[in-house]
């Protein structure tokens, strides 16, 4: 895979459409390389596969289909080419033997590994688990960098809906027709749960894509960030003011 020099695929202005695949000790060393490298415009999730077995236990396939848009997939088998990918990476950023982690787009991990947070699989009963969290990582990593603005799938539309229920970081909204949606608490304001942006039965207009079936929030609320949001709330009220729920 050719790379340009600011870490970018040649000719690609977004992240590669499918999970790459890693086959050789170069190809990973590439992407060590590829990491480390000024100007990376997305995240990099690499999951790894446990030595002894072919596939991984997060699904990949999953993950691509959720952060497509937003970051690159990576697979890598634990092999003679986890090592060189380990080689090139500085200590305490490596993953291998069934892990996954996110690389950000900001080098802050390289001397702080805790911000690629190393995320742990020990069977396929881990599966949903590691999905989930590299999932989460993958969408919070852009937004915390504020240096990728949400990118929009052909087919992107804007849609109209009702909140049904919010479980955990998801909601589910109902469209007119009766189709579904979900929203994703990491695509909507940064530092708040999704309880504290949405509320059973609120009314919903924002950006659906088709693809994923997914509502982006990111530019919907009237504040973008929370400190924004304190800033309006200071602005607008005083102390001693009643305000509706």
């Amino acid at each position: 895979m050719e790379r340009s020099a600011s870490g970018e695929v040649a000719g690609v202005a977004a992240p590669p459409p499918k999970v790459l695949r890693i086959a050789s000790e170069a190809e990973a060393s590439e992407v060590a390389h590829h990491l480390l490298m000024l100007g990376r415009r997305w995240p990099v999730v690499v999951l790894t596969i446990p030595a002894g077995y072919d596939e991984p236990f997060g699904d990949p396939d999953e993950i691509e289909e959720a952060v497509g848009d937003l970051a690159e997939v990576v697979l890598m088998p634990t092999s003679d080419a986890s090592w060189a990918f380990s080689r090139v990476m500085p200590c305490m950023t490596q993953v291998y033997g069934g892990a996954g982690r996110v690389y950000p787009i900001d080098h802050a991990w390289v001397s702080d590994p805790g911000r690629s947070r190393l995320r742990f699989a020990c069977s396929l009963h881990d599966r949903k688990r590691i999905t989930d969290q590299l999932i989460s990582d993958a969408l919070q990593a852009p937004m915390a960098a504020g240096l990728v603005e949400p990118r929009t799938r052909p087919g992107t539309q804007q849609r109209y809906g009702r909140a049904q229920g919010i479980i955990g970081s998801r909601a589910l909204v109902v469209f007119d027709d009766m189709s579904v949606a979900t929203v994703w608490e990491e695509l909507t304001v940064p530092g708040l749960a999704l309880n504290q942006v949405l509320v059973e039965g609120q009314s919903i207009a924002s950006s659906y894509d088709r693809c994923s079936r997914r509502l982006d929030l990111r530019a919907a609320p009237r504040f973008t960030d929370l400190a924004s949001a304190l800033a309006g709330a200071n602005e607008a009220y005083q102390i001693g003011d009643v305000v509706c729920g």
